[in-house]
């Protein structure tokens, strides 16, 4: 045996990644029969054989599999690891019912986490959701439509719920409910205006991500967010429609602490608008159409910590003046914004409490040319 498998078992690892095209299958047998101590495994390109390995794990509780080669049979040798608790399979194009219906053997399962898995039906949600212990799921491109979804409104233990490129439709209507729910993710799915509506039901929910379909991104989208009333984290997508109207409704999440907004269009006074969030410690902007206006009152931030600006196209060394009024701002983070000049830095000295200080990709302001003395606290600046 080589001298780098080798050291791999000497050091006895808890976890590992390994490629198989890189590697044969008995130098795999030798490392899973000498490291039974393994608790996580992470397996790239692998084959059927890989996994009869890993049954001769007794404390396997976390699977990792990517670009999947394997056949029915070879799937459903995940299904007997009985002490599973976190399952991701990426690139998984050759799962169908079959294995679903077999994944109900894994009942101490919490985290399944499926990728590129179009041959998904809204059917196969029946399964998932027999599974008792299951807090989070995460599904991309997955064929469920909103009568999958339906399915999921029995699992009083899940509390996160990630869709990307899902067809959810009305399913949230069907989701409300569900005791435990408080992350929920809908990334470049389609869900319907009564899908929308239902957000308003979801009380428990401490963290959206969602990015608006161009049918539905209205400020009637945000009315409905606003009800969400133990919302800590927002991140919203495409903005376009979008007014000051609807930025207002943000206003009355009176517990918000982060917000994430990714093209946001709207006026220079929906920008305005954000420093009435008084709870808001982190601010995260980028593709907006953010003029040196619309900082104009961020002065008003009372507990904000961190903020990030990118790809901002129309501010200017005037509107870092306005950030470096922000009395509390720790971190500062700047890419990608091709006005702002050197000219800004002097505005950057002023910050009393910065103690971060990030710049990249900005044309004409190096992280260099920024000099850490003249801060009063002490500061890393890095690019």
């Amino acid at each position: 045996m080589n001298e780098k498998i080798a050291n791999l078992i000497a050091n006895q690892p808890t976890s590992i990644t390994l490629e198989a095209y890189k590697m044969p299958l008995s130098e795999f047998q030798y490392i899973v029969r000498n490291c039974p101590q393994l608790i996580e495994v992470k397996i790239w390109s692998g084959v059927n054989e890989w996994l009869d390995e890993l049954v001769l794990l007794p404390s396997l509780k976390i699977l990792k599999l990517d670009s999947l080669r394997f056949s029915q049979k070879g799937l459903k040798k995940i299904c007997e690891l009985k002490n599973l608790v976190h399952l991701e399979l990426n690139e998984c194009e050759k799962i169908t019912s079959n294995f679903f219906s077999e994944l109900v053997n894994l009942q101490n399962l919490e985290t399944l986490h499926l990728t590129d898995c179009e041959v998904v039906e809204y059917d196969d949600l029946k399964y998932i959701s027999q599974l008792p212990n299951l807090s989070s799921l995460f599904l991309q491109r997955a064929y469920i439509t909103s009568r999958g979804v339906s399915y999921l409104s029995s699992m009083k233990k899940l509390k996160s719920l990630e869709f990307i490129y899902c067809d959810v439709e009305d399913g949230m209507l069907k989701l409300h409910d569900l005791p435990s729910l408080e992350k929920l993710k809908l990334d470049y799915c389609y869900v319907s205006g009564r899908g929308l509506q239902a957000l308003s039901g979801f009380k428990s929910l401490k963290e959206l991500e969602i990015s608006f379909h161009v049918d539905y991104a209205d400020n009637t989208a945000l009315r409905y967010i606003a009800n969400i009333e133990k919302l800590e984290i927002l991140k919203l997508k495409s903005l376009s429609k979008i007014t000051r109207s609807g930025v207002e409704y943000l206003t009355r999440l009176n517990h918000l602490k982060t917000l994430i907004l990714e093209r946001p269009w709207w006026g220079q006074s929906g920008f305005k608008i954000l420093s009435k969030l008084m709870h808001l410690n982190s601010l995260m902007i980028s593709d907006a159409r953010l003029h040196d206006e619309g900082m104009s009152t961020w002065s008003a931030f009372k507990h904000l910590r961190y903020l990030e600006i990118g790809r901002c196209f129309w501010m200017t060394d005037t509107g870092i003046k306005y950030i470096a009024s922000i009395p509390t701002l720790e971190s500062l983070r700047l890419f990608n914004n091709s006005r702002i000049t050197e000219g800004c830095i002097p505005y950057l000295y002023t910050m009393k409490n910065l103690q971060y200080l990030r710049v990249f990709a900005c044309d004409h302001l190096k992280h260099e040319q920024v000099d850490a003395s003249n801060f009063q606290k002490t500061i890393q600046i890095t690019s």
